[in-house]
């Protein structure tokens, strides 16, 4: 049997190598800085040409008369698909060879950048240059609003009333009288949205300051 003295050693040696152990083992768990990365451009959906499309049902719980209200309708929010009627006037639908990128407008300025989707005219990405979302990631803007695969917090605006271009649930396709901006200083610009269905013609306009 060992003597006291050096059981005593040997206890403190094992204590000592389980400590370093728990340490490590909380430095890898807990004290690894993330890496955080961001796409170049919000994710967008491709776009659906088909002529064939299944309409929108009103839920069963509306009275006639609610139906044909001018009060938005939770439902038509849920659906993500683009004007594509031929007979809605060619301003409101999106063109066969556009890409699911092309449809995105960059606007940039000293302290912010933000993206617009020509498909309904909504805000998928907004950045904020100069606050980056870690300190130890300078480089990173913090990202304000996104639009990708697993998070969506957008700023979305439409006309869902009985006569609105989004009563449907199909996304208009906006013409854009610019498809980027770049301003500094005191540079200020205006960016128009236009769209148009059944003689009526809707336009969001957008306005900036360097």
């Amino acid at each position: 049997m060992l003597p006291p003295e050096v059981m005593r050693i040997l206890l403190l040696i094992g204590l000592a190598a389980t400590g370093y152990m728990l340490i490590q083992a909380w430095n890898t768990d807990y004290m690894q800085t993330p890496v955080v990365e961001y796409s170049d451009a919000p994710t967008v959906g491709a776009i659906d040409n088909s002529s064939e499309k299944p309409a929108i049902d009103l839920p069963t719980s509306l009275e006639p008369a609610a139906a044909n209200s001018d009060v938005p309708d939770a439902a038509l929010l849920e659906s993500e698909s683009i004007v594509t009627d031929g007979e809605s006037g060619s301003s409101a639908n999106a063109p066969a060879s556009t890409s699911a990128q092309s449809r995105l407008i960059k606007v940039e300025t000293d302290v912010q950048n933000l993206w617009i989707d020509k498909v309904g005219g909504d805000i998928v990405r907004v950045q904020l240059p100069k606050y980056p979302v870690a300190i130890d990631s300078p480089d990173v803007p913090y990202l304000l609003m996104e639009s990708s695969g697993d998070h969506t917090y957008i700023a979305q605006s439409g006309l869902m009333g009985k006569d609105g271009l989004d009563a449907t649930g199909e996304r208009p396709f906006y013409s854009a009288s610019a498809e980027s901006l770049r301003l500094t200083g005191g540079e200020a610009a205006k960016l128009t949205l236009t769209a148009e269905r059944d003689g009526k013609k809707v336009q969001k306009s957008f306005e900036f300051k360097g």
